[in-house]
């Protein structure tokens, strides 16, 4: 566990700007309900600077979280070429999602089973210029099942998207 983030200038910043501002205020609603995160935080071992998971460590900050559950950069094993599949997904409502309608959606759509063995999973949503984005590292060939799944969980706590785009790629 690490002692959540003090703050600088970075967290001022990250409030000013618009989908970084969406994220720390649906993060830090996870860290006041849940008291953590899934996911640790990943910290340089040498440094102990936050490799990844800037957005959650100042959401727990944010959300006056006693600790934070995080990882050594150096236990994990990443192979630095392998392509990242990626899916997102982009919508649009006819009216603005209301922040109970943006928990809701964030909370189904996290983790879910798509056929057999393959789960999505730390899902991320963003709101960016009245278009909500969701996305996760998945295969593309999943891309319709992904689609079906999260239009019907939308569509199952009352959220009709008029729009819907996606897209596949890898990182």
């Amino acid at each position: 566990m690490y002692e959540p983030y003090t703050g600088d200038g970075v967290t001022a910043w990250m409030l000013t700007s618009p989908p970084d501002a969406d994220i720390l205020t649906i993060l830090t609603r996870t860290a006041t309900h849940q008291g953590t995160f899934r996911e640790p935080i990943t910290l340089d071992p040498g440094t102990r600077r936050v490799v990844d998971g800037t957005h959650r460590l100042i959401a727990a900050h944010l959300a006056q979280a006693a600790t934070v559950p995080v990882i050594n950069a150096a236990d994990i094993t990443v192979t630095p070429d392998a392509p990242h599949p990626y899916i997102e997904i982009q919508f649009t409502t006819d009216s603005p999602l209301t922040d109970t309608d943006i928990d809701n959606a964030v909370m189904s759509l996290r983790s879910f089973p798509l056929s057999g063995t393959v789960w999505l999973t730390d899902g991320t949503f963003a709101r960016i210029d009245g278009t909500y984005h969701t996305s996760w590292d998945t295969a593309p060939e999943h891309a319709s099942d992904v689609l079906t799944a999260a239009t019907t969980r939308l569509r199952a706590i009352g959220i009709h998207p008029a729009t819907i785009t996606v897209n596949t790629t890898t990182y």
